[in-house]
């Protein structure tokens, strides 16, 4: 399959054991084994070199399918799941998933190999360099390293491969890219092409791949002034991750204290559309349009937005929209008439967009289109990106094509812990720096879960997810309703429910907490971060110290365990012995000990909010 690449027409050619090509290749005879990666024969074991099949090679993009999801890319624009058409001049390539690994088998040729030679064209989108090895003596031999600049340019890396210390394994050389599951690959990886020759070979120079400047934002710094929409001043965003709505939601969930909902974006007409019907044992529940959507947001003074949900998934863009021009085309539509609407919060570009399941997750590329088109036909609102989060790198592979950033995590559900979200927190906050806003998608009701454990999260759970972002310093909290991919109301989930008002009313309710983590408030310290006096003995308990624009103080701290915690102590650099201290939502106060500490019972999923 050729490739063509204009501007390598332009570099001199010295021609040493390969005849260049005009596309950016090497003549294949100058190999005595090569591959060009980007057919559905990619993982044909009848060619010289290939990617083995499944479940050795699990994780390529489109490995499943192999017909499918194949990288396509001309000099102004990138293809993710369907052929360009008539298109002639595009680049195809194999991907490897970040944070995986990939093996290529080589068939060995018919004459021993003198001085080897493995070259491998590759794109760099890594945010660090990646380890190539062969198999010898059933281990890995390094043979060097691809990319790490992040650059985006297509590149050859050449590589000595001495035969004498590879093995071979079921009849051919094995190389891996990547070491391991959740090794050293950091950021998709396409491969080109790979050729095994006899002796040295000349190849390309780097050549610019699909990577266009990214527009510019007017939400910046939209980390540094929480402030959504335009003149109406900074918030704190509270609020509900939902599937459906019933004829009086908006209000009811305004009365209880949430100011921001998202809607799963399966349910929504983009163009105008008010319909209400009977389902699930409810007659009042409503589909609409887009513009109704966020008309009655407006209305009740709440900050909507909906996903581009399935509009961003492979299965309905190839047939839905036949390709992602017209996917594209259909979205950059829906932001251009919905430009400026009151009541619509930010675009929700892509969710999930790390997923490793191919017909959910996007390549940046795409994303980075999607981000550039928002801001083109509606600069007036910020973007957003979801991410599962839990591959070191997902959010700094996306930083530069979002404004805000989010992940979602249900931990306790399955079984698991509230470590997860700080965990991810942190590494959002650390990889996408201090300008973006950070956002957490928590678990309320999670129908999978309920389903499995038999059993809904209780309000202190819920309450605790909450606290424990706070405690990491998010700017926003959304709880996700769900039960089994349909609508459940939140007055038949009793415990999350009440967790979830009682958390919205001390949040952003009369005498709540937002001053504290809205602008110019400032954190002092919090857990793993700042002075290193302030803090809690019992690592278990997690805190929060800040001060809001009077100088008011305020420790928050949760217990991340379901284990009580008797007397646990708390210190606060600066804080004197025998000071009444106020337990905020609790109607008590405490007296600092001899040492200034404060003392103070957690139950399990406990929070104690603190100010003097």
């Amino acid at each position: 399959m050729r490739k063509f690449w204009p501007v390598l027409l332009l570099i001199p050619v010295l021609v040493i054991a390969a005849t260049y090509l005009p596309d950016g290749g090497v003549e294949r005879a100058a190999f005595v084994r090569f591959a060009d990666f980007g057919t559905p024969n990619d993982f044909s074991d009848a060619r010289d070199i290939y990617f083995p099949k499944p479940p050795e090679n699990y994780w390529l993009w489109g490995a499943e399918d192999p017909t499918k999801f194949i990288f396509y890319e001309t000099p102004t624009r990138f293809y993710w799941v369907t052929k360009p058409g008539m298109e002639t001049r595009y680049t195809t390539a194999r991907a490897i998933k970040s944070d995986y690994s990939a093996k290529l088998r080589i068939k060995p040729p018919a004459t021993a190999l003198h001085n080897g030679m493995l070259a491998i064209r590759y794109k760099d989108n890594l945010l660090q360099p990646t380890t190539v090895e062969v198999a010898y003596h059933q281990d890995w031999r390094k043979l060097g390293v691809l990319g790490g600049k992040f650059d985006h340019q297509w590149k050859v890396e050449t590589m000595a491969f001495d035969a004498r210390q590879a093995d071979v394994v079921s009849g051919t050389y094995l190389v891996r890219i990547g070491r391991g599951d959740y090794g050293d690959l950091r950021g998709d990886l396409p491969i080109d092409w790979v050729g095994l020759a006899n002796g040295r070979v000349a190849v390309p120079a780097p050549a610019p791949g699909f990577w266009p400047k990214p527009e510019p934002s007017n939400f910046a710094h939209v980390g540094q002034t929480r402030e959504y929409i335009p003149g109406q001043g900074p918030v704190f965003i509270a609020g509900l991750l939902i599937k459906g709505m019933r004829t009086g939601s908006w209000e009811y969930y305004a009365k209880s204290g949430v100011n921001a909902l998202i809607f799963q974006g399966w349910e929504t007409e983009w163009r105008r559309r008010w319909e209400p019907y009977a389902e699930g044992g409810y007659n009042d529940r409503v589909r609409y349009g887009f513009p109704e959507w966020v008309e009655m947001c407006a209305k009740h003074h709440l900050l909507c937005t909906s996903q581009f949900f399935t509009d961003t998934r492979s299965y309905w863009i190839e047939h839905q929209y036949t390709d992602e021009y017209q996917a594209l085309d259909v979205l950059g539509e829906v932001m251009q008439n919905n430009r400026n609407r009151p009541g619509n919060l930010c675009w929700y570009l892509k969710d999930e967009a790390d997923h490793n399941d191919s017909t959910w997750g996007s390549p940046p590329e795409f994303v980075l289109q999607l981000y550039n088109l928002a801001k083109k036909t509606d600069p007036s609102r910020a973007a957003a990106v979801l991410f599962q989060g839990w591959k070191p790198g997902s959010f700094a592979a996306y930083k530069d094509m979002l404004d805000i950033a989010a992940f979602d995590v249900y931990p306790l559900g399955a079984g698991r812990q509230l470590n997860e979200l700080w965990e991810r927190t942190e590494r959002m906050r650390q990889e996408v720096g201090p300008d973006k806003a950070l956002w957490a998608v928590v678990e309320a009701h999670e129908g999978e879960h309920v389903r499995d454990s038999h059993r809904q999260l209780t309000a202190a759970e819920v309450l605790a997810e909450g606290y424990v972002c706070l405690a990491h310093d998010i700017h926003g909290v959304f709880f996700y309703i769900d039960n089994i991919a349909a609508y459940i109301d939140v007055d038949r989930m009793p415990g999350p429910w009440a967790g979830m008002k009682q958390f919205f009313a001390e949040v952003n309710g009369p005498g709540g907490l937002a001053p504290w983590f809205l602008p110019p408030s400032r954190t002092l310290a919090r857990t793993g971060e700042g002075d290193s006096q302030t803090g809690a003995e019992d690592k278990a308990i997690h805190f929060i110290y800040k001060i809001d624009g009077r100088n008011r103080p305020l420790l928050v701290a949760i217990n991340t365990t379901p284990r009580a915690k008797s007397q646990a102590r708390l210190l606060v650099q600066g804080l004197p012995a025998g000071k009444q201290i106020k337990v905020m939502f609790e109607n008590r106060t405490l007296t600092t000990g001899a040492d200034g500490a404060i003392v103070d019972d957690f139950a399990g999923y406990a929070r104690h909010v603190y100010t003097w």
